[in-house]
């Protein structure tokens, strides 16, 4: 005999029924107002936004889609006795903030090469200041002899001092594109957490120990496989025809110098041969190159090695359904690669 919970249980329906959208889609939509362009689940989470605003958005929002994920969600939270209970999201893991610590670096290489310039700077100020009083209070030196007359003043003075200024140009340029990067990777992770539920598990940033083999932007592991995701987010045209990737500038089409896909692969490869050495034979881990930059500035086609937009992903529904890996299976694999990253985290304190 059935209880009365049971009965409520099973008298309950998918919102999607009322409103076309899935929760996921839902969650996964992004918020375009005051800026902050994340999805929705992931600002309902941390409190960003609230059933206040879900409520403003399902009548004020002028994109039908983003006004239908709020009544999608907000129906879902306001009579959630009517509604099944959507699925906890996929967990995400941070490893070692790689592209954090590079953009940090520029920075500090950036302040270092604008400090020497203009140390140098108001080193010729006060030498210029002291053969003036020179020349104003001693009528019996001859000519003061400097060390800017010769080579290694010219050197010192000169040459030294337009180098510093072009490091400093370099790595604020290097600083920008690891901003970009971060902020592309935060955007990809954030979509595909408030797309997939548990037991997908999102792995950010994972470094292996020694980084003997480099790090991956992202690790996707559930029971559709394993990949390994390499982001991007370039502010120039970016073009991928086949397995060729060039940027574009007020010149023409420039052959990028890190190709994105040989990029994901030789990740792939090498997630892959870990697992191998540490006893989990999974037989393949796929690439994929994820584009989290303005999408109107990629060109594709016919990529050797997929692409992804973000726009693109909750389109991919049944993609992620299928099942290639058991529960016990992806625990495992979440177990290694959790430890890897304890690893280096171990290895970056010595």
């Amino acid at each position: 005999m059935s209880t009365k919970s049971e009965k409520q249980e099973s008298s309950k329906v998918d919102v999607s029924q009322f409103t076309a959208m899935s929760i996921a889609e839902a969650r996964s939509t992004i918020w375009p107002f005051k800026g902050i362009r994340k999805p929705i689940g992931i600002l309902l989470e941390s409190g960003e936004i609230t059933i206040r605003d879900l409520a403003w958005a399902s009548e004020n929002a002028y994109d039908l889609h983003v006004k239908q994920a709020a009544k999608t969600i907000l129906i879902s939270r306001l009579f959630p006795e009517k509604f099944t209970e959507p699925l906890k999201p996929a967990k995400a893991i941070t490893g070692g903030g790689y592209t954090a610590f590079q953009r940090r670096r520029a920075i500090e290489f950036n302040s270092l090469a604008w400090g020497v310039f203009w140390g140098i700077s108001l080193i010729v100020v006060m030498v210029y200041i002291l053969v003036q009083f020179e020349k104003t209070y001693s009528i019996y030196v001859d000519q003061y002899k400097l060390v800017i007359d010769n080579v290694a003043g010219i050197t010192f003075f000169i040459v030294i001092p337009f180098v510093m200024v072009w490091f400093a140009n370099h790595y604020a340029d290097v600083s920008e594109q690891y901003a970009i990067g971060e902020e592309a990777e935060n955007q990809a992770v954030d979509s595909l957490r408030s797309l997939l539920n548990e037991p997908w598990t999102i792995i950010h940033n994972l470094e292996f120990p020694q980084r003997k083999w480099g790090d991956i932007d992202i690790v996707l592991v559930g029971i559709g496989g394993i990949w390994a995701i390499e982001v991007k987010g370039y502010t120039n045209q970016i073009r991928n025809i086949g397995d060729s990737w060039h940027f574009k500038n007020k010149f023409g089409w420039w052959k990028l110098s890190k190709h994105p896909a040989k990029q994901a692969r030789r990740n792939a490869m090498r997630l892959k041969n870990y697992l191998d050495l540490e006893g989990i034979n999974v037989g393949w881990v796929e690439a994929v190159v994820l584009w989290a930059g303005d999408e109107n500035k990629l060109i594709v086609e016919k990529p050797e090695t997929p692409v992804w937009k973000i726009s693109e992903l909750p389109t991919m529904q049944e993609f992620w359904k299928k099942q290639k890996l058991s529960n016990e299976q992806i625990n495992q694999i979440i177990k290694i690669l959790q430890n890897a990253i304890d690893a280096r985290n171990k290895d970056r304190k010595k």
